[in-house]
This record gives structure tokens, C-alpha cells and sequence, in this order.
């Protein structure tokens, strides 16, 4: 089998073309200490400051009637979360699940609950406010999300 120039030229070149490429894929090692930097946390959200608490916890919701889609809900809602200190820190939701419950003296027809997980990472602050569903939560305080172990359960009013 004979080959021309061009062929016996092209083959090295892809094969070093197809070794860069291979080295690339491979290799996705960063330096010392950039790497706690630059991971994200468990629910995809990049970590910033260092100082930054990571609160975890649930928004609930318990309405006194079925649970019917044109309810304000709490999965995939917009939440802001506002520091005493001025901060602003903005998240969505997780999705929601709805448990349908049993009918109540007050809530003949039926009752609905909401429970939507999420994840914020907050600056420190000595206290948070809670916007959700253009409705403002009670304040909470950072000495009690870190009793709680940076875990919090917000109940929105029926």
C-alpha cells in the first residue's frame, strides 16, 4: 500500500490533534485550594464568601380548602431573604409537594399542604426578613438558625 505525501502528513496531525483533546478531557485538576473556592454546593448554587451560611429547610403552606392550582403556592417561588445588615439575597424554590387532607370542622371541603425545600446562602446577619408570595415572614434571628443547625422550616399563613 502506498501513501501520498498529504496523507502521510495529515495522519500525525490528527492524532496530535485527537491527543490534545484526549489530555484536555482528562485533565480538570486545579491548584491547591482553589478547588473548596470554586466547588458548588449541594444544590448547585457556586459558594461565595467564605463567611457565607448555607441555610437549608422548607417553606410550608396549609390552606383550609383542597389544594387547587390557583392557590398561591410555594414551589418554584421567588424568595428574598433581607440581612439586617443591608444584604439581599435572592433564591427560587425547589418544586412543591401537595398533600391533600381531610376535611376539618373549619375546612369542610378539605385542606391542602405545601412543603417546597430550598437552599440560601446568606451573608451573616444578625437577623433575616422573608419575602414570598408578596407576603413578609416573621423576622429570624441568626442565633436561632444556628440553633437549629442553619436548618429552618418558614410556615406561610394560611
Amino acid at each position: 500500500m502506498t501513501l501520498s505525501f498529504s496523507t502521510a502528513l495529515a495522519r500525525p496531525i490528527v492524532l496530535a490533534i485527537l491527543a490534545v483533546a484526549l489530555a484536555a478531557c482528562t485533565s480538570r485538576t486545579q491548584p491547591a485550594g482553589m478547588e473548596s473556592m470554586m466547588r458548588p454546593i449541594a444544590n448547585g448554587t457556586p459558594t461565595g464568601s467564605p463567611n457565607a451560611i448555607v441555610l437549608r429547610g422548607t417553606f410550608v403552606k396549609l390552606t383550609g380548602f383542597p389544594c387547587h392550582r390557583s392557590d398561591p403556592y410555594v414551589g418554584g417561588e421567588t424568595v428574598t431573604f433581607g440581612g439586617s445588615d443591608g444584604s439581599r439575597t435572592t433564591i427560587v424554590t425547589g418544586s412543591a409537594n401537595w398533600i391533600g387532607l381531610p376535611a376539618t370542622p373549619s375546612a369542610p371541603l378539605g385542606q391542602c399542604r405545601q412543603v417546597a425545600p430550598f437552599t440560601a446562602e446568606l451573608p451573616p446577619a444578625a437577623r433575616y426578613v422573608v419575602l414570598i408570595n408578596d407576603r413578609r415572614l416573621p423576622a429570624v434571628t441568626l442565633a436561632e438558625l444556628r440553633a437549629g443547625g442553619l436548618r429552618h422550616t418558614f410556615r406561610l399563613p394560611s
